[in-house]
């Protein structure tokens, strides 16, 4: 009797044996199943990107570009290194976008894709309001002073002159104020008269030349915007009386307005 029952029990074990093998048979050829599928799936991604990149569907064939004042569409396209016909989905937005940026004008640049054969950039230029000089060079500069590129002869833009401390916290502050005011046309007269504006005496007066009246102003940048309404004030008296064709200088601190005339010592 013991010697049958561990005829059975060596029967079992054998059985048991195979069926491990089948099992381990089995996931091999699910793994198998699963990396051949895995390659198949990846193969093809592969072969749809490449189809995707160079079809002439996708081929780039309206550029649109806003925002642009300094530069003409086709100069921003070639700035950007871009061009009708290159697949849309092939360019790389970012690349596009730091060789807009780095050009001094552009202050910022938006790229987007419409699908399927559109391009759309934005530009956003700096502004020039003033020139400024640096040692020997003589620049545009923004509203807030800062430098754009340098005056050049075939693309020359008439603006007044700015003279200011630019690593001046303070002026940097007055001047963003003062050109607020001149937006709000606050002042009597416009940015574009003036010949030359510059701060002096530490940053406490700025001064303005109106070279077609040959007319100097000069405000205290202390309570700077009642300054300017005191001007104002000044200035409607003169028109009144027909004095301000002879005025040849207004300063005004505080409350405290003086006129200059021709001939007037």
């Amino acid at each position: 009797m013991p010697q049958n029952v561990y005829k059975v029990d060596k029967r079992q074990a054998k059985n048991g044996f195979f069926s491990l093998v089948i099992r381990i048979l089995i996931r091999l050829l699910q793994a198998a199943g699963f990396v051949l599928l895995l390659f198949w799936v990846s193969w093809g991604l592969l072969k749809g990107h490449q189809w995707l990149i160079h079809t002439p569907e996708l081929a780039i064939k309206d550029i649109r570009i806003t925002g642009n004042h300094h530069f003409a569409d086709a100069r921003i396209m070639k700035k950007a290194g871009i061009k009708r016909g290159q697949n849309i989905l092939q360019l790389r937005i970012n690349e596009v976008k730091g060789r807009l940026v780095k050009d001094p004008w552009i202050e910022s640049a938006l790229i987007r894709r419409e699908l399927p054969r559109t391009l759309h950039v934005q530009v956003e230029e700096r502004v020039p309001v003033f020139m400024i000089q640096k040692e020997e060079a003589v620049f545009y500069a923004d509203a807030g002073g800062r430098e754009i590129a340098p005056v050049r002869a075939d693309r020359f833009i008439s603006l007044p002159q700015l003279v200011f401390d630019d690593a001046s916290v303070a002026q940097r502050r007055k001047l963003d104020l003062l050109h607020s005011c001149f937006l709000k046309k606050q002042l009597p007269f416009s940015l574009a008269e003036s010949s030359w504006l510059r701060f002096v005496a530490a940053g406490e007066l700025v001064e303005f030349y109106l070279q077609n009246r040959r007319l100097k102003v000069v405000l205290s940048t202390r309570g700077l915007v009642q300054n300017i309404e005191n001007l104002k004030r000044i200035w409607r008296d003169l028109e009144n009386r027909g004095e301000l064709d002879r005025a040849i200088r207004i300063v005004v601190a505080k409350d405290i307005g003086w006129v200059k005339k021709e001939n007037q010592v």
